[in-house]
């Protein structure tokens, strides 16, 4: 069975709630997580996915579990 791929707009909005839900601004976000701003904003608008890795930082600089992603 092959997986469905996550469509990029629902990544982007994804990213959009977990830096929001942290009361971070893009810049901060940005800075923490180690990339430029209008990486974030590439991400958030959907033009765009983070790399997997990059997506683990993510996860870490918002203090959640991989399975938050599936809830």
């Amino acid at each position: 069975m092959t997986p469905t791929p996550i469509e990029p707009a629902k990544i982007g909005a994804l990213v959009t709630c977990l830096r929001m839900d942290e009361g971070l601004t893009m810049t901060e976000f940005a800075e923490r997580v180690g990339v430029s701003v209008s990486t974030v904003s590439m991400w958030e608008s959907g033009q765009r996915t983070p790399a997997l890795k990059t997506f683990f930082d993510i996860m870490t600089v918002c203090n959640k579990q991989i399975y938050y992603v599936n809830q």
